[in-house]
């Protein structure tokens, strides 16, 4: 059965490699090889990414930092981890990619290397990130939408918070607003 999996694993791993971003770890967390996906959108070339820590894959942040440390740990007690995290490019760019991380050991000699397959996600975390800001804020005035509102004073009441609430009501919103419109364009006009 080992022998037919060791047949077909160049194999599997060449699929992967044409579908997923493929880097691999040595065993202190630096580079050692990544694929062009990965190249393509990090914005690292392989001269100056192999050796760069998985550390330095994410946002140098408290939560960045400690979620690298996090995979890194279930790594090192030779489990895999799979998730989706934030990550930066070379430019510091954020971007967000869904993240299995396994760990390959050797019998006799323990942790040997790891390998991250990543698919990225970003245009779907920003699409949800606009959709759930539609959702909670008012467009017109950019205050917590009427849902936003209804939720958090829900949310208070069962925590037994206290809280004010203030009622304002703003006649003839629409006029103010669009003689508001009116002066914005004769400024850009000047």
């Amino acid at each position: 059965n080992n022998k037919k999996l060791e047949k077909y694993l160049p194999h599997i791993l060449e699929r992967l490699e044409q579908n997923y971003w493929t880097t691999y770890f040595d065993t202190s967390g630096a580079i050692t090889y990544t694929n062009n996906l990965f190249l393509e959108t990090s914005k690292w070339t392989p001269k100056r990414v192999l050796g760069k820590t998985i550390w330095q894959m994410f946002p140098d942040t408290t939560e960045g930092q400690d979620q690298a440390h996090l995979i890194w740990e279930q790594l090192s007690s030779k489990n895999a981890w799979s998730g989706t995290v934030e990550k930066v490019n070379r430019l510091g760019e954020q971007y967000f990619v869904n993240m299995t991380a396994i760990p390959i050991h050797h019998q006799d000699t323990g942790l040997v290397s790891i390998v991250l397959f990543e698919m990225d996600i970003t245009e779907d975390v920003q699409l949800r990130d606009r959709l759930e800001k539609i959702a909670y804020v008012d467009h017109e005035t950019g205050l917590m939408s009427r849902h936003s509102l209804e939720s958090t004073v829900n949310r208070l009441i069962a925590k037994q918070d206290h809280f004010n609430f203030v009622y304002i009501t703003i006649d003839h919103f629409y006029t103010l607003k669009d003689l508001h419109s009116d002066e914005e364009a004769k400024e850009n006009i000047k």
